[in-house]
């Protein structure tokens, strides 16, 4: 008797053991299938990266980045035999208009607008462009710049004129958001080319804007770039890129510090 009761305690226990052993094995492989499923995800979710990196990295990628020249490091640069970049002026009128002054600012006349001695002091005459370079491996052709675009209301594009807000003179960077009855103009640029063709064909265009003197006179006609577009040649595909959004400081910044001042303690 004794022996079937202890028969029947080790059939239990072996059936418990068994169930035991059955959720351990189970609760194991749900572990290993989850375990198992988390690393395809993990190896999809690298293969797509890999993929996005090699794409960008094959891609054209567009440098813009705003130059703000004095007068004459321009017009010795504009004028010389042996220039590094290609200038482009986009519209007629301002081609016209930047050469009357260019031979000035070459012959140190006309650098500085203003009165040393008057509340406003002197200004340094700036000229606005563009610099593109394309720093990735494709080629960036069909490519196009869409700006603002004011003429001068003067006669002369040798005279200064503002626009303003409220009676507030409104600064260049500011233009493209706060001015009001400008035209939206779009103009094509040359192709830019990318690693993959040879470093002799690599170029550089600078794109010239405006001819200001401190941050809220300009003289004769301002483009304000808004974004540039292109083609990748690889691909096909179109690809935009905003431009003044993410350099506001940095042309208040130079603009701002060509405002010399007044220079009353010398006219006393």
């Amino acid at each position: 008797m004794k022996l079937d009761r202890v028969n029947q305690v080790v059939t239990i226990i072996s059936v418990v053991f068994g169930i035991v052993v059955s959720i351990f094995g189970l609760l194991a492989n749900s572990k290993a299938n989850s375990l198992e499923k988390k690393i395809k995800d993990l190896e999809a979710s690298e293969k797509s990266l890999d993929i996005t990196k090699k794409a960008y990295e094959a891609s054209p990628n567009i440098l813009a980045r705003f130059e703000l020249p004095l007068a004459r490091s321009f017009a010795e640069e504009y004028l010389s035999d042996t220039q590094n970049v290609k200038f482009i002026i986009p519209t007629a009128e301002l081609s016209s208009e930047l050469h009357r002054s260019i031979p000035n600012w070459k012959e140190r006349r006309g650098l500085m607008t203003g009165k040393p001695c008057e509340q406003q002091g002197l200004k340094a005459r700036q000229i606005i462009t563009l610099l593109l370079k394309n720093i990735g491996y494709a080629d960036a052709v069909d490519i196009s710049i869409t700006a603002k675009h004011k003429a001068s209301p003067r006669a002369s594009p040798l005279t200064g004129w503002q626009d303003s807000v409220n009676n507030a003179a409104l600064a260049y960077c500011d233009l493209h958001t706060a001015a009001k009855d400008w035209n939206t103009i779009t103009f094509s640029i040359d192709n830019l080319y990318g690693q993959i063709a040879p470093e002799k064909d690599r170029n550089e265009i600078q794109v010239v804007l405006a001819s200001v003197s401190g941050s809220t006179t300009f003289y004769g006609t301002v483009l304000v770039p808004i974004e540039i577009s292109w083609t990748d040649k690889m691909t096909n595909k179109r690809q935009t890129q905003q431009i003044m959004n993410s350099q506001i400081t940095k042309v208040r910044s130079a603009l701002v510090g060509a405002e010399i001042g007044s220079l009353n303690l010398s006219c006393q």
